[in-house]
């Protein structure tokens, strides 16, 4: 098994282009997947980007907009 490479809160938001506040209330309300870690969250950008591409019934975010 290789070790997953996990990124803080601030690297999330950086990469999504949102305020630390949105991905922390992101990760609390489990819209995106997250560990904690102490007081500390840690993302797998794969799995957040996985999370955030599809909706609940399946759809990719981009054929919805069709």
């Amino acid at each position: 098994m290789t070790p997953r490479s996990l990124i803080s809160l601030s690297e999330l938001a950086g990469h999504l282009g949102v305020d630390e506040r949105t991905a922390a209330r992101w990760a609390r309300s489990g819209k995106i997947p997250s560990y904690r870690a102490g007081r500390q969250w840690r993302f797998d950008a794969g799995e957040v980007l996985a999370a955030l591409r599809f909706t609940p019934n399946g759809e990719t975010r981009n054929e919805r907009s069709r």
